[in-house]
């Protein structure tokens, strides 16, 4: 496989971050609420170059994040999922950007054939019986406090039936920057309107055109 760079990671810094990653079974401190603090009222280049700076280096982590979740899902280090489908066999589809733009080998024992990131979650998981619809969200601090789109969320509160369930898995102190970082991996084991508060921060505005109305 190719010694691709992704960051400023190459694929032995993706394996020893890997590596480093634990279970967290502690309760997850209680998350602040996100300032955007992105936004830029002028058209200069420097605030559009630290905003695109921001997006890449939030995409890089968010990207780092699933591996390290697809590589304990297929590790079966997440107890509550193997729980959940009672010790039984499971397909694992990756269905986010992610899965192409991160892997080089074909050594994997998941689908990423059909990524398709408006589906409003990252990871799918299949048996018979049951699916599992998996959100990964990323820190570089411990406080549980991120960011989801619309439709994410729709997602996350039109699944109710006992058989399909959709969940949050955390992954807190990922530094993208330090390949010895030691993230850790917390599977949120209730649905999102119960664990989460969300909080609007922006909206769609849409000119009215009052002749026409």
């Amino acid at each position: 496989t190719s010694e691709k760079k992704f960051n400023n990671l190459n694929k032995q810094d993706f394996i020893n971050i890997i590596d480093n990653s634990q279970i967290n079974n502690e309760p997850l401190p209680s998350g602040e609420e996100k300032k955007n603090n992105t936004t830029t009222h002028t058209g200069g280049a420097v605030s559009i170059k630290r905003k695109e700076y921001i997006g890449r280096k939030n995409k890089h982590q968010g990207n780092i994040a699933e591996l390290i979740v697809i590589n304990f899902i297929e590790s079966n280090k997440i107890k509550e999922i193997t729980e959940y489908f009672q010790n039984k066999e499971f397909q694992i589809n990756w269905k986010s950007g992610a899965a192409k733009e991160i892997m080089d080998d074909k050594n994997h024992n998941y689908d990423c054939s059909q990524t398709e990131d408006s589906v409003g979650y990252d990871i799918e998981l299949v048996s018979e019986s049951k699916k599992m619809y998996i959100e990964v969200k990323s820190s570089s601090q411990s406080d549980c406090s991120f960011y989801m789109s619309a439709n994410e969320l729709d997602k996350a509160k039109s699944l109710s039936n006992l058989n399909e369930r959709y969940r949050v898995i955390f992954v807190s102190n990922l530094n993208i920057n330090d390949p010895n970082s030691s993230p850790k991996v917390t599977f949120i084991d209730a649905p999102i309107t119960d664990a989460f508060d969300a909080i609007p921060i922006q909206y769609n505005i849409i000119y009215k055109d009052k002749k026409n109305s």
